[in-house]
């Protein structure tokens, strides 16, 4: 049962369910560039390490709390000189925690491995606080590296994340888009081949570039996506009667409630 809408479910955003959908659209991705990639190459998965504090509120559960006791507490005096027996105090220590998240490497096979091209899906831990400072620092050494980086936004939810800068895409796209694909080829500087995407809009085909020489990997994300929703839990998990997070505007219900309508 595919997912309702046209493109990308706004319903999946929420961390409920982003996890399900990065774990199996990373697995999808990387099976099919290993289907069409040419010899000499192959594309792995690998994790990116995050250390995440307890005020990253998207991922629940972060925050470890733990109790020390310290030395037994002195006996205090009372007014008719007997003892009050004090209440021993206890420390909370607020420990991150490391969170690991997948993303895909294209290397090549034939001697020494080299790393082509870089994959992310990003993840609200890209896009807030600490874990977008540390994507950040990552996305910087790929940059001045000799790899391709391919980012695919599916969130609305947090800060502009992808290496393209915003305020550019603003003023050369000049449209309104939801979600975005930003892909920077190793060696041409600041320019970026973008697919921004509307809410509304299938997702699209884009291409995995290789080594000089190479021809790009033309990959479907629209054909990808389908087969994530077919395969995942989210036909039997997700509850569409419920508004999804982040919210829509109410034109975007609207729009959202008339692809959910049965038949």
């Amino acid at each position: 049962m595919p997912s309702p809408f046209p493109g990308m479910d706004p319903w999946l955003e929420s961390p409920e369910h982003w996890h399900n959908v990065h774990q199996i659209l990373i697995t999808l991705i990387a099976s099919e560039l290993n289907r069409t990639l040419p010899e000499g190459f192959a594309a792995t998965i690998d994790e990116n390490v995050y250390l995440i504090s307890p005020d990253d509120r998207f991922l629940p559960d972060v925050a470890i709390l733990r109790t020390n006791n310290f030395a037994t507490a002195p006996n205090l005096p009372t007014a008719s000189g007997g003892l009050l027996v004090a209440t021993a105090p206890f420390e909370i220590i607020e420990e991150a925690e490391e969170v690991r998240e997948p993303f895909i490497k294209v290397v090549t096979t034939q001697g020494k491995r080299h790393v082509v091209t870089v994959i992310e899906v990003l993840s609200p831990i890209n896009k807030t606080g600490a874990g977008r400072e540390q994507y950040r620092k990552k996305q910087l050494d790929i940059l001045e590296s000799a790899a391709h980086l391919l980012e695919i936004d599916f969130l609305r939810g947090g800060q502009h994340t992808v290496a393209v800068d915003q305020t550019s895409l603003i003023a050369q796209y000049r449209g309104f888009w939801n979600y975005l694909v930003c892909l920077h080829r190793a060696g041409v500087g600041s320019r970026y081949t973008c697919w921004p995407i509307a809410l509304a809009d299938p997702l699209p085909i884009v291409f995995v570039p290789l080594t000089v020489g190479s021809n790009d990997i033309v990959l479907d994300l629209g054909a990808l996506f389908i087969r994530c929703y077919d395969e995942g839990p989210f036909r039997r998990t997700v509850d569409y009667s419920q508004p999804p997070a982040p919210r829509l505007k109410p034109s975007e219900m609207t729009w959202a409630a008339e692809w959910l309508k049965p038949g």
